[in-house]
Parts: structure tokens; sequence; C-alpha cells
């Protein structure tokens, strides 16, 4: 409820002073150590994800990283501790810190890409994952923190050899890579697009999908609850003021 109530990085004026009265709680740890507590502690700090500065995000991925990491799975001990840990909270949390260097996205989706492809285990979180780390418009973050067109080229292949019936969180992944902004810089090449764009319309997703490749939209309440990775308990609503 915290992480709901705080959501900052929004462009509120007292977003860090009210990060700066939690980041403590970061430093000191959980104190109730099993896998429920472990994974509310990650969602907490991806809702608050947008306050954080740069330096935050990177010392939460430091800490993180070594569960992430595709051997951590091979080897039983680190293995279970990520499972004990909230694996899939971390995997999300790891995808939602937008201040984070191009080079660190690149790694994360790589390594969350190969798991999708290769574990049947949390297959849906890593595609997710893969869809915000690489996703032509960030949130909240810097439009200079995106991973490159080319780079998120490289991996359509992939994407697009999967069975999208099957697993629409592919088809979410691909839409966010695809996602049209009318920056050339940012937007992926016409062929891509329409070879994306016929598997969209083939494996019958929400027609506001294939809106989002065809062109530039903002996002329905759907699916910014989607990208978000949660919507609100109910009774809570977001009021504009």
């Amino acid at each position: 409820m915290a992480g709901f109530a705080l959501r900052p990085g929004f462009g509120d004026p007292t977003d860090s002073w009210r990060i700066e009265q939690v980041w403590g709680l970061y430093q000191q740890n959980i104190q109730f150590k099993n896998h429920q507590g472990w994974t509310d502690w990650w969602v907490f700090w991806r809702r608050i994800a947008g306050g954080l500065s740069q330096e935050q995000q990177e010392t939460i991925l430091a800490d993180i990283a070594k569960y992430l990491h595709p051997g951590a799975m091979k080897n039983p001990q680190s293995a279970k501790a990520a499972q004990d840990m909230g694996y899939e909270s971390m995997v999300r949390l790891a995808a939602s810190l937008e201040h984070l260097e191009v080079e660190d996205k690149v790694l994360l989706a790589t390594w969350f890409l190969s798991k999708a492809i290769n574990q049947n285990q949390f297959e849906q979180a890593h595609w997710w994952a893969m869809g915000r780390l690489a996703s032509r418009t960030p949130l909240y973050g810097s439009q200079h923190n995106v991973i490159s067109r080319e780079q998120a080229e490289q991996w359509l292949p992939k994407l697009l050899e999967q069975n999208w019936q099957k697993e629409p969180m592919i088809a979410f992944a691909a839409v966010m890579i695809c996602r049209k902004t009318g920056d050339r810089l940012f937007d992926i090449s016409d062929d891509y697009r329409e070879q994306v764009l016929t598997k969209l319309k083939q494996s019958k997703v929400p027609e506001s999908w294939v809106s989002l490749v065809e062109e530039v939209k903002e996002l329905s309440e759907s699916e910014s609850k989607r990208i978000f990775g949660d919507a609100l308990p109910s009774g809570l609503t977001l009021v504009n003021n």
C-alpha cells in the first residue's frame, strides 16, 4: 500500500523528499526474511522506482544481479536462494529501473530473453521484463536511456519465432519494442514493423495493441496497468489535480 501511496517519479515537487525518507529503509533491509516478505519488499521498490536516482537504482541492481544471472539457476544453492527471495518480483523490479545505463538494460534484456525462450518457469515475467526494458517509450525515465533501435531489432527475430497465441505476453513485449514514437532515432524499421503487425493480427491480440505499433498513441488505462505490472487495489483511485 505504501508503494501505491508514494509512487513518485512523475513530477510531484515532494518526490525527492519522500524518497529521502524511505531510502534509509532499503539500507536497513527487511526484518522478516521469508518468501512473502521478500516479494512484498521488491514490489514496494518497484512501485517507487520512478523516484529513485540513478545511483540508487544501480545499488538495487548490484544487490539482485547475482540472482538474475542465467548461471544462478544452474547452481542448486543459488537457485534456491533466488526462489526464497522472491525471484519473479526481482525480475520485474530490475526491468522497472529506467534510470540504468543502456548497457545494463541490454545485459538484463539479454538474460531475460534467454530465460524466456529456454525456461518454462517465470516465462510471463521474463517476457514482460523484456518488453519493459526494450520499450521505445519509458514510463518515467529519460529517452537518453532507451535501448537503441538497432539493438532492439536484433532481438525481434527471436520474438517473431515464438507462438504469440500460446503466450500473449510475447506479443505484448513485441508491442513495447515496436511501439511507434514518431522519432526516427527510436522507431524500428518499416520492414520489422510490418512483420510484427502481421503477426499481431494473426495472433488475434487486442486491437489497441495493434494501434500502438501502427500509430503514435497514448496508452489506455489497461495498457498502463500492464506496463506498471499491477493495478490499484480495490477502493483506491488515482486523482488528477
